[in-house]
């Protein structure tokens, strides 16, 4: 038998594998890889965490579903090689909570693997590839962050923002064909039709 967990093995579970005589007789290799966490895109991952949204608001004091983002986060950073710095809104107890239970996490991870490197450390086998420690920024859902982010980069996001639109109708000065000196209102139709 060959196990391989994608976290941390609960100690509970670590005590009853060795209290399995007929599993620890088959059991040819134990290990822990750190991936608890699924990579959606180049730079995007996920936690893979069904909802715990409502746990961080609906708490009172420290709960499981923080610990367990706390270990998944250290996985990802054990995973990239990062001991980051911790930043968050200082008057936000859902991020005070979760920074606080992340860093002792990682602080244990990292004095219970001392040939571990990190970016930062100057312990990096590609010196060429040292770079200085992440920065981990833990934001709030009353910290807006994410409007600012979600501008479209179109032509029909631009010339909102630039041009005074009415519906579909944009209107515009432009020179009269008889008489280029003056200036005449125009009417443009934008939409799926349109030329431009």
């Amino acid at each position: 038998v060959f196990l391989y967990f994608l976290g941390p093995i609960p100690n509970q579970l670590i005590a009853e594998i060795k209290q399995s005589k007929h599993l620890l007789k088959r059991l040819k290799a134990l290990s822990e890889i750190n991936v608890d966490f699924l990579v959606r895109e180049q730079r995007a991952f996920t936690l893979d965490m069904s909802a715990p949204f409502g746990s961080f608001y609906l708490r009172s004091g420290m709960s499981p579903v923080e610990m367990k983002l706390a270990e998944k986060l250290v996985t990802l950073c054990a995973s990239l090689n990062e001991y980051p710095y911790i930043r968050y809104r200082q008057s936000s107890g859902i991020c005070s909570s979760l920074a606080s239970v992340f860093k002792l996490k990682m602080d244990e991870f990292v004095s219970s693997n001392p040939t571990w490197w990190y970016h930062g450390s100057g312990k990096s086998p590609n010196r060429n590839a040292e770079r200085e420690r992440s920065t981990f920024l833990l934001l709030d859902r009353s910290s807006d962050c994410l409007t600012p982010l979600m501008h479209d980069f179109t032509y029909q996001a631009m010339v909102h923002d630039l041009l005074s639109v009415d519906g579909d109708k944009l209107t515009y000065k432009a020179e009269k064909a008889d008489n280029p000196s003056e200036k005449e209102d125009k009417d443009v139709l934008l939409n799926e039709k349109d030329k431009l």
